[in-house]
């Protein structure tokens, strides 16, 4: 596994000293990172959507996020994991050259977030090379499917989102106005 044994080991002290994550995750009693590595590869990702999803549920129940005024964006994250240079030889799984703030080999994270918290509701990962744009619609999506938040008031987007089409998408979606 990719996973280095320290990181599962700060892990269980978290979990096992942390009242809140424990909770959040419903473990009755704190894991110990032996059994965090030989599980980690069992570990889907629809369970980490179901953890995430919960998240944010809990801290909407504790007011902490809104759902009122949303940002929409994209962001690079690089492909650390491949030191060599020849990319078209020996590809990451998922990594693609893309162009943000320059050059770079690596994914996007697409991220629907609550403004006034600045907490994540929905993320897409994908290719470097995907415009931001078409990933507007199923963060929407899944922001409705996953919660029901009271109206949004308003959404903010950069330019890669700035269409007629998405104005009126994101109108009918959520009540608010697209900025």
């Amino acid at each position: 596994s990719d996973v280095c044994s320290s990181d599962l080991r700060t892990m269980e002290y978290w979990i096992r000293y942390n009242p809140r994550v424990k909770d959040a995750t419903g473990l009755l009693c704190a894991l110990d990172h032996t059994t965090l590595y030989r599980a980690f590869d069992g570990v889907g990702e629809e369970f980490l959507k179901r953890l995430f999803h919960k998240l944010v549920l809990k801290l909407h129940d504790k007011e902490i996020i809104k759902g009122k005024f949303l940002v929409i964006d994209a962001t690079h994250i690089y492909a650390y994991c491949n030191t060599r240079k020849n990319t078209d030889k020996h590809p990451v799984e998922g990594a693609e050259w893309g162009e943000h703030h320059g050059k770079f080999y690596g994914y996007k994270v697409h991220i629907l977030i609550d403004a006034e918290s600045e907490m994540p509701l929905a993320m897409i990962v994908s290719p470097g090379n995907d415009h931001d744009s078409p990933f507007l619609v199923p963060l929407l999506e899944e922001y409705e499917t996953q919660y029901d938040f009271e109206d949004i008031t308003a959404m903010l987007a950069d330019g890669a989102y700035d269409t007629a089409s998405f104005r009126k998408i994101v109108t009918k979606k959520t009540g608010g106005v697209f900025l």
